[in-house]
């Protein structure tokens, strides 16, 4: 995103958006095939993030029309929609400490079991695994043999807790984090948009309306507040598939503001 300059998603213009889709769906499967344990697997995290990799896949996007998802990995199967069981908490103290927390128990209930005797319910993370690779698990999201299931292995998360620093690298301006599965990265990326592009505050940047895209399904997923009429023709006119779809995601931020120190907190007000 940074290569296109700093207009950032908020200013809704169609050319940034049509390109955070694609780097969404260019991403999801990068996902795909190279994430897992690094325990278990070489993920190339200096590869994936160099400017090199970056350029190459900005290549491959065609700034006239919308990418193909079937066609950037054969053989791959549309997954289940997903639900959201998770949970964020993001904190800022008047030293400047900060932390931004994600838990889970993954799904509904978890396991359903609880440890006896602690009140606490067992996750089903294992739900994280690929069962078989190329199969989706319950968010929705395909892995590959690289996510595979083995003894003392730990599963592949989407969960994002974030800390953005000042360009002196010692403040934190802003702790964010959400909840919903296969989202979680996208709404976090987008509310990092809205405060560093947008110098939005961190209230405006949680309810700000979202998008949502994970290379399959083939679907670009937007709550109501998300898009113009003509914003939304105008990329169903590049070849985007648009689904309005209920609100997801519940991101929690607070924003230091750097020139007078004063801190905003934010909680999605499409929520509890």
């Amino acid at each position: 995103l940074e290569k296109f300059g700093p207009k950032g998603l908020a200013s809704r213009d169609v050319p940034t958006l049509h390109v955070f889709i694609e780097a969404l769906r260019h991403s999801y499967v990068d996902r795909y095939r190279f994430l897992g344990d690094p325990a278990f697997v070489e993920v190339p995290v200096k590869q994936l993030v160099s400017p090199e990799w970056v350029d190459a896949t900005l290549a491959a996007v065609n700034p006239k029309h919308a990418g193909d998802s079937q066609a950037l990995l054969k053989g791959a199967t549309p997954p289940k929609p997903e639900g959201t069981h998770t949970t964020h908490v993001s904190a800022i103290d008047e030293k400047g400490n900060a932390v931004a927390m994600t838990t889970t128990i993954n799904y509904l209930f978890g396991s359903c079991v609880v440890a006896k005797g602690t009140g606490i319910l067992l996750n089903d993370e294992m739900d994280d695994f690929a069962a078989a690779p190329g199969s989706s698990n319950e968010y929705g999201l395909l892995a590959s043999e690289a996510n595979a299931i083995a003894p003392g292995k730990i599963p592949l998360s989407s969960m994002t807790p974030t800390l953005v620093f000042d360009l002196d690298g010692k403040s934190v301006q802003l702790a964010v984090g959400a909840p919903g599965g296969s989202t979680i990265p996208t709404t976090v990326i987008q509310v990092v948009s809205n405060v560093v592009d947008a110098q939005m505050s961190a209230q405006r940047a949680v309810g700000f309306g979202r998008l949502h895209h994970q290379w399959l399904p083939d679907v670009l997923r937007t709550d109501a507040q998300a898009l113009e009429p003509e914003t939304q023709k105008a990329l169903e006119a590049l070849g985007h598939v648009v689904k309005s779809t209920p609100p997801w995601g519940d991101p929690q931020a607070v924003v230091r503001d750097g020139a007078t120190g004063l801190f905003s907190a934010g909680s999605d007000p499409r929520y509890e």
